[in-house]
């Protein structure tokens, strides 16, 4: 949960876990004191700290009224940013951590008021601690007779990023470094497109790649007009996981497919014509829904969807939108292999008015081969199967990718975009030529000798959480 960010490098301020500095008047310095923002509130409401100007480096791990504070410094660029530069949302929902997760509240902020749940998730998901949170509590209430509605929003200006990046990258010389959390995270794509209760998420900011997989499964998808989407992993040698290929593969005509190759953005606008989300709600009127759901107090559907529908706006797609472009995507994306869909975009691209397709065309062409080929396939696969069969088929190929069965991309890619940063990866093989159709088929293989590296799926919905993760055979070891 952020308060707000430097308006300077827009770095996140008063992220839950992180240590910032705070300046407050009180009457005498408190040297070398470390506090937490609940001691310290604590400490002024009791007159244990006096009335005069010092400062405390503090650690957050509780979050309630900061009208006292004077400003916070961001741990950047160490601009100091004043308590009237925040960009918070309504005081009332910062609150006392949920009791049953109070020790791991440095991850997510979580509240029950009167049968309602909100969920604070990061920027980008830590693996080892917002997926189990996450899941775990999801299960919990899904069972709980007090919890009637849930709500996950993000922490500051984002949804999420997506997964962990660099997790993978440092976990490349280590086998299966990442089992677990891929596991994990498979099973809470799962739990959330099969949730028995009413769930909505507000979608603020950026949505990308795995963390867009915790909004579009939901109920009640919210987004605004500062909302961005999009999945990208075929552009560094990865592929359209977490559900991905069975949620793209159901949208209209071919934007599947042109969506999982080119990583196209679209905008709050564009998912809900999309199917991806269900309303569009301006910026400034999501707290004001947020606020509207909690004094409703109900988990009854009907009234949900009446209480967001009381501050949506009608999509308005603008001409210059992809989705007026259908008609050349369904032909050119239809094509059997990648080699087609790109010889056939490129003749598309020389046409009059079509000059939309350059900048896509040169984005396609800078992508990994291998990616691209896996994703095509991952998609046409999908158009007939199951949501668990698609799980099953995505666990497979993050795992034989991470393990770099027919080609190391990944960590290539990762290395790229986010390690060196200089944006120039040296894909193996290079050309969409080199890549073997036979090794291809080797990452949706199951795997040889290790049935219990497949991802086992609840069969009986009733019970599907019954044998946790790791209390099961299919615990990494």
């Amino acid at each position: 949960m952020a308060l707000g960010f430097c308006t300077l490098c827009e770095d996140q301020l008063g992220m839950l876990g992180s240590h910032v500095t705070f300046r407050y008047e009180a009457k005498q310095k408190h040297d070398n004191m470390i506090y937490g923002i609940a001691d310290v509130y604590k400490s002024l409401q009791e007159g244990t700290l006096e009335d005069t100007m010092f400062t405390i480096d503090a650690t957050i791990i509780d979050v309630d009224l900061f009208n006292d504070w004077k400003y916070v410094q961001c741990s950047t660029c160490r601009r100091k940013v004043t308590t009237d530069e925040w960009e918070m949302a309504d005081k009332a929902f910062w609150a006392t951590c949920y009791p049953d997760v109070s020790s791991v509240v440095s991850t997510s902020s979580l509240l029950l008021r009167e049968g309602l749940l909100v969920v604070w998730i990061q920027m980008a998901i830590n693996p080892d601690e917002e997926v189990s949170l996450l899941a775990e509590n999801l299960e919990k209430w899904e069972k709980d007779e007090d919890a009637s509605l849930v709500i996950i929003k993000g922490a500051g200006r984002a949804f999420s990023a997506g997964g962990d990046l660099k997790m993978f990258y440092n976990g490349r010389k280590s086998k299966d470094s990442c089992l677990e959390v891929v596991y994990r995270f498979y099973w809470l794509c799962y739990h959330i497109h099969t949730y028995k209760k009413p769930q909505v998420a507000l979608v603020h900011g950026i949505s990308m790649g795995g963390g867009a997989s915790l909004m579009v499964p939901m109920k009640f998808s919210v987004v605004t007009e500062k909302t961005v989407f999009a999945v990208p992993e075929a552009s560094i040698g990865f592929h359209t996981d977490c559900s991905f290929s069975y949620i793209l593969s159901r949208l209209p005509g071919r934007l599947g497919e042109y969506f999982a190759l080119t990583g196209a953005r679209l905008n709050g606008d564009e998912l809900v014509a999309a199917g991806l989300a269900t309303h569009l709600v301006p910026l400034d009127k999501l707290s004001a829904l947020e606020n509207h759901l909690v004094s409703l107090n109900s988990g009854e559907e009907n009234a949900v969807k009446a209480a967001i529908e009381e501050f949506s706006l009608d999509v308005q797609i603008s001409q210059e939108s992809v989705l007026h472009k259908q008609e050349i995507i369904n032909e050119c994306f239809s094509k059997d292999s990648v080699e087609e869909i790109l010889e056939l975009f490129e003749a598309e691209s020389r046409k009059e008015g079509n000059g939309w397709i350059v900048p896509v065309l040169k984005g396609l062409k800078r992508s990994s081969p291998t990616g691209l080929k896996i994703t095509l396939k991952s998609i046409r696969d999908g158009r007939e199967q199951t949501l668990s069969e698609c799980l099953k088929k995505e666990f497979k190929l993050t795992i034989n990718i991470l393990r770099a069965v027919i080609s190391g991309d990944v960590y290539e890619g990762i290395r790229a975009l986010t390690i060196d940063k200089d944006n120039s990866p040296k894909w193996d093989p290079l050309t969409l030529g080199e890549v073997d159709s036979k090794k291809l088929d080797l990452v949706f293989q199951p795997f040889e000798e290790e049935e219990a590296l497949e991802l086992n799926l609840p069969k009986n919905e009733q019970h599907r959480w019954t044998g946790k993760y790791e209390e099961s055979v299919h615990a990494a070891s």
